[in-house]
């Protein structure tokens, strides 16, 4: 084992678990760059299912490869980027807009079913999972650009242990160290093989390595001669970065060195910044834009009344959640009793919260794992039955506590439609039980800060969609997790967090998962409401329109217009 993946795991855990303890620290900083099968060790499949361990067969798996047009630009839109070092940030538009550029060793087939994450292959053509490590063998004779101080070398195996040397720095703003917290040491035994040694069987590491949030590999050179990746982007993926304007665009033209041969099929890709939805959907309506997330039920009534575009529907795994700061010394000390934050939960009608804040087009939220979340998530009825409301159990877990009443500030960000639409209705469901709910929308950079500062009560804080059931418990929820913003330290979560990790059958996992999830009353550090559902809609120009997925927009190197 290397001197610096040791000294990382001594280092990394005992900050971290100090963070989660005394409430600065990584949990807080990272939050300034925010805004979302069964294999028998050793196993040789087709890739699919969080475990991933697979040789398979192919990388893009588009439709159509023949019926296809080159060139064209492709318009998208989208919120600004907080920086340009991904690696250094949780910003979802850096994060979308590095997936273009930044190749990883696995990424996610954008054409399986939205909330299907399968595994494919990128800088890896194969790799073997056993408990203990992790052995990739990489495509050879892919090249990094002709730009100096890179020149046009190959790209190797010491790329990804550097890469992945410095998502895991000690650094606060390395806020995706936590998915090689598995990893003990990295190793290179030549060019071509990379050998991960895990410290712990890890089932959904693959999941993480190929996520867009993080997990691309970087040049060395680049680096250390910038300092960061914050002056330019040098990448082995499909597109190079031509130049970002700050508040107007950032646009990328086709990399004719790229690995996988015929792709991109356009030329350029564009991302525009424009946050206001309705012009977004004019724009949309109009041709003017080749994708776009719809916003609203009315959105997607006018995109099919006005135009022949291209629209999917699915569950959304992502969505704000309300998050209670259990800090002891926190700014209300009340919320670290488990009996107010059910009574809190038990107060609340998720059916009114469905109808009335997204006009019933969603689902109601499970208890940690979100509806349509595959084999994870419990069947609708038991969700409803988990969640349903209970006023007069609210109420005495209210008086066993010896609370006649109690004033609970929930601040969100003033940019957050659904927290506006909800935050109203949630006070007065909890008005029943003598819980004031004070609403405080919050400036953007002002909200952000508080969550590093530690200084929020109830926080509503929007989450993305996630490959693995991990993702929604380790960083958030364990004493170590570089997401665990209120500050949980309970050691029996802890220790089923862990065991989590470590089962590698799925049957077994599945079952484990849900069975926490059933139970998650009796910790209840954060409460879901509803999720909204998700409606893709492509322009009726573009052939081989994908699922967005894990922060990837790799699909566009398939992508053509007609």
């Amino acid at each position: 084992m290397s001197d610096y993946w040791m000294k990382r795991r001594v280092t990394r855990r005992s900050a971290l678990r100090g963070a989660a303890l005394g409430g600065v620290g990584l949990a807080g900083a990272a939050l300034i760059g925010c805004g979302g099968d069964d294999e028998e060790p050793s196993a040789t499949s087709t890739a699919g299912g969080p475990s991933g361990s697979a040789t398979p067969s192919s990388g893009t798996s588009a439709p159509s490869t023949g019926d296809v047009n080159r060139g064209g630009e492709i318009i998208l839109t989208g919120g600004d980027l907080q920086k340009l070092d991904f690696q250094a940030t949780i910003s979802t538009p850096t994060q979308n807009a590095s997936s273009l550029v930044f190749s990883r060793l696995v990424r996610y087939d954008p054409y399986s079913d939205a909330n299907t994450y399968s595994i494919v292959p990128d800088l890896a053509e194969s790799w073997e999972v056993e408990d203990d490590l992790v052995v990739f063998h990489l495509k050879q004779g892919v090249k990094w650009p002709n730009t100096e101080p890179l020149n046009g070398r190959e790209f190797t195996a010491a790329d990804v242990q550097y890469s992945y040397e410095r998502v895991a720095t000690d650094d606060a703003e390395f806020v995706h160290a936590y998915k090689l917290d598995p990893v003990a040491s990295i190793d290179a035994p030549d060019d071509y093989t990379v050998v991960m040694n895990l410290a712990r069987p890890a089932a959904g590491l693959l999941s993480d390595l190929a996520s867009g949030q993080g997990m691309g590999l970087v040049p060395r050179e680049i680096i250390e001669a910038d300092g960061n990746l914050d002056t330019r982007w040098v990448g082995t993926g499909p597109f190079m970065l031509e130049g970002w304007e700050q508040g107007t665009r950032i646009r990328f033209v086709r990399n004719p060195e790229y690995h996988e041969d015929g792709f991109p099929y356009v030329d350029a890709v564009e991302w525009r910044f424009i946050t206001d939805a309705s012009t977004n959907l004019a724009n949309f309506i109009a041709g003017e834009l080749h994708y776009y997330a719809l916003p609203s039920l009315e959105a997607l009534d006018q995109v099919r009344s006005s135009t022949d575009s291209q629209v999917t529907t699915s569950p959304n795994l992502g969505g704000t959640h309300k998050m209670f700061n259990v800090r002891p010394d926190g700014p209300l000390p009340e919320l670290a009793d488990v009996r107010v934050r059910q009574a809190m939960n038990s107060a609340l009608n998720r059916q009114d919260l469905l109808d009335f804040v997204v006009g019933g087009d969603g689902n109601i939220a499970g208890p940690v794992m979100p509806p349509g979340y595959g084999r994870w998530a419990l069947s609708p009825e038991e969700i409803a039955e988990l969640h349903g409301e209970n006023v007069e159990e609210a109420a005495k877990l209210m008086a066993a506590v010896g609370l006649e009443s109690l004033t609970v500030p929930h601040d969100y960000a003033n940019t957050s439609s659904f927290s506006e639409d909800e935050g109203p209705i949630m006070q007065q469901q909890l008005a029943r039980v003598g819980i004031n709910l004070e609403l405080i929308p919050e400036e953007r950079t002002v909200y952000l800060q508080s969550q590093v500062d530690g200084q929020f009560t109830f926080q509503g804080i929007g989450m993305g969609g996630y490959p693995d059931p991990d993702n929604y418990l380790y960083p958030v929820f364990h004493s170590t997790g570089s997401k665990n913003y209120g500050a949980v330290s309970d050691p029996e979560l802890d220790a089923r967090i862990e065991e989590q990790q470590g089962i590698l059958d799925e049957d077994e996992r599945v079952e484990f998962i849900q069975n926490l999830d059933r139970e998650w009353k009796n910790y209840l550090y954060r409460i879901y409401t509803v999720y909204p559902n998700t409606h893709q809609a492509w322009n009726s120009k573009v052939v081989n329109p994908f699922n967005y997925k894990g922060w990837d927009y790799r699909g566009l190197q398939a992508v053509s217009l007609k």
